[in-house]
């Protein structure tokens, strides 16, 4: 039956061109998937839908899983498919979402769960941090301490929320495997993040032997920027890296390997006699370049697994056939190694970091993005939103924080900021609010649209919550300030 009627609302990412032909169909009496040799194998799909069936047209698997994609959304929109055609596209190849396991452990039911919700808006990297300060989750072979010992805290201490309870956990490479094949049966691929030098108390607690110092050390119950950091002097060292490299990249099939690189202080490296040692062979004169020098060599090892290596832009300067994914810092920095020739993953905290309140980083605002206003699109691999989990630590508070500013963030993956984001934001909003039953059916529970956008008193009393619950005093007065600016 074909309703004639108002166009009903269109799919988040929404599609590059729709030709309406008039009306829309309450029900789709078939589905084809054709192959088009001429057309593209980079998610590129077109959609036929007409009363006699729909034709899902692509130059490959990947565009025909986006196609079926558009069309469940519409069908759990529940207002009809419009009677026409569909030709969409991504404008970038990598469309992120990061997800922090390190501060709080979720089981892999879960993980699956948000793998199945970033699917449906057609992101198509899940960015696994794996390791951190508080707990390293990926059980290892060749490290098996790494799991014995530093995959457990002695208990809990973010912001305000304390606890003495012991917690742990890490995923066995069984249940990696089931993970993999989980999401790669919705298009995506999992990239893995092994994070060093900095970020690694609990690596040091399992191996203290690989620290400047050599001295015992704890996995962290606190977030934060630790000084005891791997030591970049030390060769047995360097070959405990290389043999987690080699594991992971074992393990893991999909084409990135990430290194992490972030939030490194050298204070330890300073006065290390091996660093010292290391950096007077290499004819080094500071610390930055013995930092560059460390992630060369372990995106070297990635290259050689066959892998693609990605760091944080902390890291930089680094090779240009490493990617370098930004989240905060020197913008200029990220320009230069994009003009000289690097792919860079934009992951800016401002716009897409979830783990943040609606206060200090409304939906709008996540919407408004515009990549290109910093990088030009012939050197921008993709986008990529995060969460953190310092400050959620169950599904139903992720669900409420990722979405819908992870929808938002995956629409700009896909479209690129192409059309006026103040346009467009109504509709995205009409959309997001149609997917209700999808959620439903998932197993999300995202943020109602009335509480993303607040304003005046009411965002001010948010933002004071948020971080009044989460941070001391000292810390609340600082993120005050910047909120300020």
């Amino acid at each position: 039956m074909v309703r004639l009627s108002s166009a009903p609302p269109d799919p988040i990412p929404a599609p590059k061109r729709i030709y309406r032909g008039g009306g829309r169909l309450d029900s789709l009496p078939s589905v084809t998937h054709v192959p088009d040799g001429s057309m593209p194998d980079d998610g590129s799909y077109r959609l036929e839908i007409r009363q006699s069936g729909v034709k899902i047209v692509s130059g490959g698997a990947e565009g025909g899983r986006w196609g079926a994609v558009t069309l469940a959304q519409y069908s759990f929109m529940g207002c009809g498919f419009p009677v026409g055609i569909i030709e969409d596209a991504p404008t970038y190849p990598y469309r992120g979402l990061l997800f922090d396991c390190s501060r709080t452990f979720f089981e892999t039911d879960e993980l699956k769960t948000l793998i199945d919700c970033m699917s449906m808006f057609k992101l198509n990297r899940f960015h696994w941090h794996l390791t951190d300060d508080q707990g390293w989750r990926l059980e290892s072979e060749v490290l098996p301490r790494l799991t014995e010992i530093g995959s457990v805290r002695s208990g809990s201490d973010f912001g305000r929320h304390h606890s003495r309870i012991s917690s742990g956990g890490f995923y066995t490479r069984e249940q990696v495997r089931e993970l993999i094949a989980f999401a790669r049966a919705r298009g995506v691929q999992i990239v893995p993040e092994l994070d060093f030098p900095g970020h690694c108390s609990a690596f040091l607690a399992a191996y203290p032997e690989f620290s400047c110092s050599g001295e015992p050390s704890e996995v962290r119950t606190a977030p934060g920027i630790y000084e005891n950091v791997l030591c970049p002097g030390k060769d047995a060292a360097i070959e405990a890296v290389f043999s987690l490299i080699d594991e992971t990249a074992k393990l893991f099939d999909g084409e990135y390997l990430h290194i992490g690189g972030d939030e490194a202080p050298d204070a330890h490296w300073k006065t290390c006699p091996d660093c010292k040692k290391r950096m007077e062979s290499l004819g080094f004169t500071t610390t930055g370049q013995l930092r560059s020098w460390f992630t060369d060599l372990l995106a070297e090892r990635v290259r050689k697994n066959g892998k693609k290596p990605i760091c944080w832009n902390d890291a930089e300067p680094v090779a240009k056939d490493t990617a370098m994914q930004y989240w905060f810092g020197d913008k200029d920095a990220v320009r230069q190694f994009a003009e000289n020739g690097g792919r860079v993953i934009l992951s800016e905290l401002p716009y897409c970091y979830t783990d943040y309140s609606y206060a200090q980083t409304p939906l709008k605002k996540c919407f408004s993005y515009r990549p290109e206003d910093f990088i030009p699109r012939e050197r921008l691999l993709g986008i990529e939103a995060a969460l953190w989990s310092s400050y959620a630590h169950d599904m139903r508070r992720v669900g409420f924080m990722m979405y819908p500013r992870a929808a938002a963030i995956a629409d700009i993956a896909w479209n690129g900021g192409r059309v006026s984001r103040e346009t467009s934001y109504a509709a995205f909003r009409t959309a997001f609010e149609a997917l209700t039953p999808m959620f439903g059916s998932i197993g999300i529970v995202p943020a109602k649209l009335n509480r993303t956008d607040p304003k005046g008193p009411v965002r001010v009393m948010d933002f004071t919550r948020f971080w009044a619950e989460n941070l001391t005093p000292s810390a609340l007065a600082s993120e005050i300030k910047n909120f300020r600016r």
